[in-house]
């Protein structure tokens, strides 16, 4: 299962290192309002795409599923 994660605080982060020991699951992409927090977020957690949009990443055809932080 494929995740896109919609906001960059704790919560987004926590829920990233969770996911991370889930069997399957891949957190493949993060938006943010905030382009710079969204490409941190990406760095931190090897993350292949970050939009700078909510609407950029629910548009993204490689997620499955959306975490709304």
């Amino acid at each position: 299962m494929r995740w896109g994660i919609l906001g960059t605080g704790g919560v987004a982060y926590a829920m990233a290192d969770a996911l991370a020991q889930v069997d399957g699951a891949h957190v493949v992409a993060v938006g943010s309002r905030a382009p710079v927090r969204a490409r941190h977020f990406s760095s931190h957690h090897s993350v292949r795409h970050w939009y700078g949009t909510y609407e950029e990443l629910v548009a993204d055809a490689d997620v499955d599923v959306v975490y709304v932080a």
